[in-house]
């Protein structure tokens, strides 16, 4: 397979193509630079009318909440051009179409906000040059570089056959814990890293951290079941709001102005609120070393091809008034989560020395309450004693 033609740009997805791929010949240190003439970079502009008959999606979700976060850029016709013209719009070109790896959210707000401004497309790759490739090697190419995004709800993998043909906010599954992860960032719980591999697919990757945390109230990252299940309230009353409102005539009957008023008044503070629980849950991962990281996180390496997840958290534990963060610091619990990622069963000899300390916190337990209720027993008999002699 002839390796494809790499082109320059500036946003910060495409930079992983700026390396060409290992099965690339790499010209020696003498070969001639191109002519000054050379184009290095392909980019066209026209109107979005134009450009979405031949441009389409590499992920088959996305946030709705946090596309409609952003008809904020787009409330008239002047804003949404001049926001539009800050966004080169980076694709691959492949048997000719444009498949586009970054900016799904704000094509998705620029489709619902009706206005038909200029788009400027950015070639980052092309690959229609080689009329060899098979489907399946080119997907597996986008989703190695960070590109494409092909998961279910339940992170099944899905054909790429599945991925959406328009813009329209519908045609992609809702994943609400995108959207969550888009606003931990906006309101600063999470901060992304400067490196492109910090910055790929980071919303998504915290979102699957806050989708394992779901409808669970044992798992020890939760400081407590209360937090646990207050959390699970709030994401279900935000995908029945996104549910009944967005979905056919409830999207339809919107116009702009009443879809910001309803982000903005309704389902921003839903968010605000939900980030609140977040915070001890985020602290404490940030408190776990990084064997309990990738415990507490399985299946990112298969979904994201990365162990732990990108960036940081910013809140610090210490402004929560618990006792959690020294139990959760080097627990059992967790201690137990490290040696099931490493394929290890209950029972094993790592275990014994641990269910021994257990028994005999349930003896000394047993001891303590014995020795309570003959104490007890000796307090009532002494007092029927001395009700004998007042009479």
């Amino acid at each position: 397979v002839a390796a494809p033609r790499v082109l320059s740009v500036s946003d910060e997805a495409a930079t992983a193509s700026s390396a060409p791929p290992s099965s690339a010949p790499v010209p020696p240190a003498s070969a001639p630079a191109p002519p000054a003439s050379a184009p290095l970079t392909t980019m066209v502009t026209m109107k979005w009318s134009a450009a979405k008959e031949t441009t389409f999606p590499s992920q088959v979700a996305l946030g709705w909440d946090w596309a409609f976060y952003k008809l904020y850029n787009f409330s008239n016709f002047e804003d949404a051009q001049t926001y539009m013209r800050s966004k080169p719009v980076p694709y691959v070109a492949y048997n000719g179409k444009k498949y586009v790896v970054d900016h799904h959210h704000t094509l998705v707000a620029l489709e619902l906000s009706g206005w038909d401004v200029d788009v400027t497309l950015e070639e980052i790759r092309h690959f229609d040059d080689d009329s060899e490739l098979k489907d399946e090697v080119f997907w597996g190419i986008m989703e190695g570089k960070g590109w494409s995004f092909l998961w279910d709800a339940e992170y099944r993998r899905v054909p790429h056959t599945d991925l959406p043909k328009t813009f329209e906010l519908t045609s992609f599954r809702n994943d609400v814990y995108r959207s969550l992860g888009g606003f931990c960032r906006l309101h600063g719980l999470l901060k992304r890293g400067k490196a492109l591999e910090e910055r790929l697919f980071f919303e998504f990757q915290w979102g699957y951290f806050f989708y394992l945390h779901r409808k669970t109230d044992s798992n020890p990252l939760w400081p407590s079941a209360q937090l646990a299940r207050g959390f699970d309230r709030m994401m279900s009353m935000i995908e029945e709001t996104d549910e009944s409102e967005y979905i056919g005539d409830g999207l339809r009957s919107h116009n702009v102005a009443t879809m910001i008023e309803l982000s903005r008044e309704v389902l921003q503070p839903a968010y605000l609120v939900l980030i609140q629980y977040l915070k001890p849950l985020c602290a404490n991962y940030d408190l776990l070393d990084e064997a309990q990281r990738k415990a507490s996180v399985l299946g990112l390496r298969k979904i994201f091809g990365r162990d732990t997840l990108p960036g940081k958290v910013t809140v610090d534990p210490q402004v929560f008034d618990i006792m959690w963060a020294k139990d959760i610091e080097g627990g059992r619990l967790l201690k137990e989560m490290a040696k099931e990622a490493k394929g290890e069963k209950n029972g094993d000899k790592g275990d014994k020395g641990e269910k021994k300390s257990d028994k005999e916190d349930d003896k000394e337990k047993e001891g303590k309450k014995k020795k309570e209720e003959e104490d007890k027993k000796g307090d009532r008999k002494r007092m029927e004693e001395e009700d004998k002699l007042r009479m």
